[in-house]
C-alpha cells in the first residue's frame, strides 16, 4: 500500500467492546483505565485538569500503552 492508501481506524463503541472496555453511562473502563464519550470524540482526563481527546484507535492504543504499560489488543 502507498501512504495515501492508509487511513486510521475511527474509534467506535464497538471497537471499545472488542478491546475489553465496559460501558457505564458514557464512561468506558478497563482495569482502572477510563475514557469518556464526548459525542464525536473520546477523551481521557485526570481530575478534570490534564486531558486529551482522540478519535482513532491507534491514538487510544498509544495512550493506553504509555499509561498502563501493556498493549491494547482488539479481539
Amino acid at each position: 500500500l502507498s501512504y495515501d492508501e492508509l487511513h486510521p481506524i475511527p474509534l467506535t463503541e464497538e471497537i471499545l467492546l472488542k478491546c475489553g472496555f465496559e460501558n457505564n453511562n458514557d464512561k468506558w473502563s478497563k482495569e482502572g483505565f477510563s475514557i469518556f464519550n464526548y459525542g464525536h470524540l473520546f477523551g481521557f482526563d485526570v481530575n478534570e485538569d490534564i486531558g486529551c481527546n482522540f478519535k482513532y484507535l491507534h491514538q487510544l492504543q498509544n495512550l493506553y500503552f504509555a499509561l498502563v504499560g501493556e498493549e491494547l489488543n482488539v479481539n
